[in-house]
């Protein structure tokens, strides 16, 4: 009688399995043992390891980087400049540049000023009770149009002036070459607004018009 050989009692359900996911077995009723066995092995792989790989993050868009950028340097330059306009440094009369030529009108509380200084910069000021008006730049005057305004101070009648109480309510006007060691002028009645060229005596209005006109 020919002898059989005996077989493994469980040798029939051993199943052999390649590829990185047991998809070839040659049991194939074996194949979903052969994926689980392959994903803990590789688990235990990867905790001998002792970390996991790190998590991709899609690369930034160079576009977005550049306007974000952008942005934020407009913002910083505004917010300098905003700075640097909010902390300007008053001006006075007594800071301007010599020899400035200063119209004042005024009420003894409330008063308007027009200036021009040496370089020919414009500046003016209008408030009431400021002991110590701050003044504020227009523009800049021509050398042509500095020469025209002190040729017709030059023609003021020095010999007369005004007071707040010979102007008796009226606006006083008053008109003076600011130098360092002093301040000729001349002054006269106006009207009850300012600006209100027309109601002061005529030798005084060639020169209240040609300031006016620098505002």
């Amino acid at each position: 009688m020919e002898n059989v050989p005996s077989r493994h009692p469980h040798e029939g359900r051993r199943t052999a399995c390649s590829g990185s996911n047991g998809s070839h077995c040659t049991n194939p009723s074996g194949a979903r043992r052969c994926r689980r066995r392959l994903t803990h092995t590789a688990l235990q792989s990867a905790e001998r390891v002792g970390h996991r790989a790190p998590l991709s993050r899609p690369p930034l868009n160079g576009s977005i980087v550049g306007q974000t950028r952008m942005r934020f340097h407009i913002a910083l330059v505004a917010a300098v400049m905003s700075a640097a306009l909010g902390c300007r440094s008053p001006k006075y009369l007594e800071d301007l540049e010599t020899p400035a030529l200063v119209w004042t009108q005024g009420t003894g509380l409330c008063s308007k000023i027009v200036a021009v200084d040496g370089p020919g910069t414009v500046w003016t000021e209008q408030g009431c009770e400021n002991g110590r008006p701050d003044l504020r730049d227009l523009r800049v005057a021509s050398r042509t149009q500095v020469s025209d305004l002190w040729a017709k101070f030059d023609a003021l009648p020095f010999n007369q002036g005004a007071t707040l109480e010979t102007c008796a309510g009226r606006l006083l006007n008053g008109f003076a070459r600011w130098e360092p060691q002093s301040r000729p002028g001349a002054s006269a009645c106006g009207g009850s607004a300012y600006d209100d060229v027309s109601a002061l005596p005529e030798a005084f209005r060639p020169l209240a018009e040609a300031l006016h006109g620098l505002e």
